[in-house]
């Protein structure tokens, strides 16, 4: 029983919540998120078979550093790029998402959760969203299997022109 737990929890997969949307400017790192919780749930297919439960939390934007990296380090559209008028924007709906606090959370929160994953040993969920706001972003990418709402909720949540999107 210890060593299935150990395994389990070496198991544990955190994702951020890019995966649950595409993110303007961030194709690697949401694309990385898309896979991780792809190959996550292929373990989960037969990893149970051994005594292994694995679990996938779900976090929302976190209060840590790495925003403020992102900020510094992050590699909009080059000014001749033809992207480039959508930067603005852009910048602009990351420095509000940040700020919201029904969006955002600090690491503590989200540490919670993950105890509380450990806790729901032996027989833990597979999904676990952290917040308020990541439940309703994983509901809105299930609703409709098009994937349009989604695209168009995301899209005009970050750019206000009317022309980015159909």
């Amino acid at each position: 029983m210890l060593g299935s737990f150990v395994a389990r929890a070496l198991k544990y997969n955190k994702e951020v919540h890019s995966h649950q949307s595409g993110m303007p400017f961030n194709d690697t790192y949401t694309s990385s998120k898309f896979a991780m919780e792809g190959f996550t749930e292929c373990q989960a297919t037969y990893l149970h078979r051994y005594g292994i439960q694995i679990s996938l939390v779900e976090p929302g934007p976190i209060l840590t550093n790495f925003v403020k990296t992102v900020e510094e380090n992050h590699k909009l559209p080059h000014p001749d790029d033809a992207y480039s008028p959508l930067t603005p924007e852009f910048e602009k709906m990351m420095g509000e998402q940040f700020k919201d606090e029904n969006m955002v959370q600090t690491p503590k929160e989200v540490a919670a959760v993950v105890v509380r994953v450990m806790e729901d040993y032996p027989k833990p969920h597979f999904r676990y969203q952290t917040s308020d706001f990541v439940k309703g972003a994983a509901s809105d990418r299930w609703k409709d299997p098009t994937g349009y709402s989604m695209v168009h909720k995301y899209g005009r949540s970050t750019f206000s022109s009317q022309d980015v999107l159909p």
